[in-house]
């Protein structure tokens, strides 16, 4: 123990000294048992900057080593002997290396926390078998490389948690991955050149599954049968090469409160999830789907996606197949002036699989050319039935057995199958009774299928679900003006009056070019509201673009993260918005006015909060709602802090939809500063414009500076300062806000949030990260200070509960997090129309 208290420093730092660590008390975070062994080192979190020495491996007694969120350094020791160690966290460290037998007879093992560090690329070593009690392993953000290997197949009974995520792993998971135990799966955002890959089908059997995450990977084919998933409600599957339809079996899922499938190849009808989950990733135009809203495919396309179902639904055909008319230029495949296909040719596709027979329900098929690819299996007896079928060639394929017995007109290729063998003539007469009865059988059945829905299609009507509180959407009228059907958005001048004590001065809350915004207090229920009022006096004549626009916006879209407007008012020449009451007013105020205001001062956690609120909200602009906006807008003063601090997106004024081509030409707009380059310089605007100015956002929460500021050397554009000094330490270190405590920690999560920042702030757009990737970053930086991230963090009580106690309260607690912070969601993104008093008590449950 002296020796590793001083290659730890922990003989100054914590007061290990003396000749006996157990006696006559123990050091501090040292546990002893009765006998005087060392049991448990709990040194997490005490700015210890060593190094770990190999005489660690003389502790047999050790159970519990947390050595988490310090600076150590050099390689990791072997620890080999340790045979009754449970748990090891060595999170949040610097070490430099992994040794191969570092798990080596770690049989007691059921805990690891490797997370955030700079290894070496290393792979998952044989060693960790020996750990067959595992029930957490975490290695997030250390540069694990190479194939996950076969034995987590197998090697873990008790499994729970696994987490790889933002490392540099590639290749398949391996095959029979099934450990009925596991609950949460982290496999996401593999780095580098290659990342994992192949099918995703093992997700089928794990049955106690509940979080799955393999987003930003190369995982291909269809999405797995879900119905084992029982438990499953955290599902993040976007950014790979998934093809096929969304099962069924996904949709029916009843604990499913978030899912995310964003750009992939998925094809056939856009999937409906039901009210229960409360979040979904899926944008219908990114994707291969016939329809970019929900609604029935044509009957043409649905055959062909059954047809390639036996293919394995190959990216080829879903690179290809867009649209809802398969003889629109849908690779592969030929059709006649009535739109009937007639040719299918699937040459040298490097096909894997079976024929399907439903290839059969195609009765205008003339030509079926599937040579030259990997099929195996037999032909299917169902397409001698077709009864318009000149050519089927099969040449140079895996194909055995007989050949059906097809008509004199029909040529048969199956050369270069040698394993084919022609149908005996004592079967022919059987064979001519079977086709000619399939033949009416299928005609008949496909004409009265295309029949009825044909007659469907015409009788189809659209019709959208009613709101739940009777408020109405708003539509445009002929000549331009906005109106609603209902009364419940429409607020009378008098009862704004009334709220605001006739929009008293003690009630402003803040004045710009449009206006004047109050507050007030609705009579009939209690319920504070924020009215922004624009007059003609104020706003030109026929200048009300920007109120028009924000209830355009407003009133389809809500979020936990974004402002909601609660209604409107037009009188005469007044136009008046009604929104929730933030009562704890801009960011801007408290980054940069706090002293004079008497607040305070934000520290740096707050601050990675709003940023995350901010950065979920844009993204649902974004990509999550049912159509997309650019907020054109977004700047610290445009960001609003409620009771809780919790922050949304407000001032939807110069929002704009984002058109099919992801971007607009529109008059310049906007604050300086914030802008994007390729605004001024071409009047180009797309997603990436808000992204710059939350990048600009972000410069801000560093530096508690406005992002123009005449003080900074380089110029006054804090931008400009950040591209030039963000990697010189010092330069940083004095740039950031001396407002909040400065440690090791603290600056390690300024440097990411410096570089997103500077990232998000590029020059050329094309350069710029998505919001959805930003989310991903903060989350990570804020998901270190959530309670339950630690297993021994909750109460001290905790050290001296058994490990399994312990691991199985973590679980629980992180499950419960989970569900909790689903129900919040639910409670935030309200349905069109919700009372503001409701989303308030529903906001802070």
């Amino acid at each position: 123990m002296r020796v590793l208290a001083r290659s730890l420093g922990a003989d100054t730092i914590l007061g290990w000294f003396g000749s006996d660590p157990c006696s006559p008390s123990p050091w501090p975070g040292v546990m002893c048992s009765a006998e005087g062994r060392v049991t448990e080192i709990l040194a997490g979190n005490c700015s210890l900057k060593g190094s770990l020495s190999a005489d660690l491996r003389n502790l047999t007694a050790l159970t519990v080593l947390d050595l988490r969120s310090n600076s150590l350094t050099g390689p990791l020791p072997s620890l080999s002997g340790l045979s009754s160690l449970q748990a090891l966290f060595l999170h949040s460290n610097l070490f430099s290396s992994v040794p191969l037998d570092f798990f080596s007879g770690l049989s007691s093992l059921s805990s690891v926390s490797l997370d955030g560090n700079p290894f070496e690329p290393w792979p998952i070593p044989p060693s960790l078998a020996d750990a067959n009690h595992l029930v957490n392993f975490s290695a997030n953000s250390a540069n694990v490389s190479g194939l996950l290997p076969e034995f987590l197949a197998t090697a873990f009974p008790s499994l729970a948690r696994l987490d790889l995520s933002f490392n540099l792993l590639f290749g398949p998971v391996p095959a029979g991955f099934a450990p009925a135990s596991l609950r949460q799966l982290l496999l996401n955002n593999q780095r580098g050149n290659a990342h994992l890959s192949g099918s995703i089908e093992f997700v089928a059997n794990l049955s106690s599954l509940e979080q799955l995450w393999l987003q930003f990977n190369d995982f291909s084919g269809p999405l797995p049968n879900f119905s084992l998933l029982t438990s499953l409600y955290d599902l993040r599957l976007g950014s790979n090469k998934l093809t096929g339809p969304v099962p069924q079996s996904l949709i029916e899922v009843k604990s499913l409160k978030e899912v995310s499938l964003s750009n992939n190849f998925l094809q056939g009808p856009v999937p409906v999830f039901p009210s229960s989950v409360e979040e979904v990733d899926l944008v219908p135009h990114s994707e291969r789907f016939c329809l970019l809203t929900p609604g029935k495919c044509d009957p043409r396309v649905n055959v062909l996606l059954s047809i390639i179902e036996s293919f394995g639904y190959p990216l080829k055909f879903a690179e290809s197949w867009s649209g809802n008319d398969p003889c629109n230029n849908w690779s592969g495949i030929s059709c006649n002036a009535r739109g009937n296909i007639t040719v299918i040719n699937f040459q040298r596709m490097r096909l894997n699989g079976t024929i399907s027979p439903k290839f059969a329900s195609i009765s205008s098929l003339k030509q079926l050319i599937l040579s030259n690819n990997n099929l195996t299996g037999n032909i299917p007896s169902t397409l001698a039935s077709l009864p318009l079928l000149e050519k089927l060639d099969v040449a140079n394929n895996s194909l055995y057995g007989e050949v059906p017995n097809f008509s004199e007109k029909v040529t048969v290729i199956t050369d270069g199958n040698p394993d084919m063998e022609m149908l005996p003539s004592s079967a022919y007469a059987v064979v001519l009774v079977f086709v000619i009865v399939a033949v009416v059988a299928v005609v008949f059945l496909f004409e009265l299928l295309w029949l009825s829905s044909a007659a469907q299609e015409q009788h189809y009507v659209s019709v959208e679900r009613p709101s739940t509180n009777k408020i109405e959407m708003m539509s445009m009228s002929p000549t331009g003006a906005h109106a609603a059907e209902g009364d419940n958005m429409v607020f009378s001048i008098e009862s704004l009056r009334t709220a605001t004590d006739d929009f008293s001065r003690e009630n402003v809350l803040g004045c710009g070019g449009f206006g004047v915004v109050y507050k007030g207090v609705l009579p009939a229920d209690g319920t504070r509201i924020a009215v922004k009022r624009m007059e003609a006096s104020v706003v030109p004549q026929g200048g009300f673009a920007e109120f028009e626009a924000e209830i355009a916006v407003l009133t389809k879209v809500r979020h936990r993260s974004l402002v909601s407007l609660l209604g409107y008012c037009t009188d005469g020449d007044e136009r008046l918005l009604v929104y929730e009451y933030m009562s704890q007013g801009s960011l801007s105020e408290h980054l940069f006015n706090w002293r004079e205001q008497g607040l305070e001062p934000l520290d740096w956690k707050r601050r990675m909060n709003i940023a995350l609120d901010v950065a979920r909200g844009i993204e649902y602009l974004h990509s999550l709602a049912n159509q997309s906006f650019i907020h054109r807008d977004l700047k610290s003063s445009n960001i609003l802090l409620g009771d809780d601090m919790r922050a949304k997106v407000a001032d939807f004024g110069l929002a704009r939809l984002v058109p099919d081509g992801g971007s607009l030409m529109t008059k310049f707009a906007g604050t300086f500063g914030y802008l994007a380059p390729e605004i001024a310089q071409t009047a180009l605007v797309t997603t990436k414009c808000d992204v710059y100015s939350f990048g600009a956002i972000l410069m801000e929460l560093i530096t508690g500076q406005k992002v123009i500021n005449p003080r900074l050397r380089e110029g006054t554009n804090l931008v400009s300062w950040f591209r030039k000094n963000w990697r010189k330490e010092d330069e940083l270190k004095n740039a950031i806000d001396s407002s909040f405590n400065l440690d090791d920690g603290t600056l390690d999560n300024i440097k990411i949030t410096a570089e997103l920042a500077v990232e998000c702030c590029a020059k050329d757009y094309n350069h710029r990260p998505d919001m959805g990737q930003a989310v991903n970053v903060l989350s990570r930086i804020v998901e270190q200070w959530s309670p339950s991230s630690h297993i021994f963090e909750s109460s001290g009580d905790m050290y001296h509960a058994s490990l399994m106690d312990a691991l199985a309260e973590r679980i629980s607690i992180s499950s419960k997090r989970s569900s909790f912070s689903f129900r919040n969601t639910q409670s935030a993104v309200l349905q069109t129309g919700e009372a503001s008093h409701s989303a308030q008590q529903m906001e802070g449950s």
